[in-house]
């Protein structure tokens, strides 16, 4: 982890800032696709919010 003297100018501090985005956004989707596939395996149709509709996605 890092400490507050590790972080010598404000460039240190937005890089820190968007690493913690983007592991935080990475787990977030992983957990999200575990959870809440989009396209269910019985069917070909896709799966939004539960509701099975045959038009493609804008992902």
């Amino acid at each position: 982890m890092f400490s507050v003297s590790d972080i010598k100018d404000l460039s240190d501090l937005n890089s820190l800032y968007i690493e913690a985005l983007l592991a935080f956004f990475k787990s977030y989707m992983t957990k999200r696709k575990k959870q809440l596939p989009l396209t269910d395996k019985s069917s070909k149709k896709i799966k939004i919010g539960g509701i099975h509709t045959d038009a493609p996605a804008i992902v």
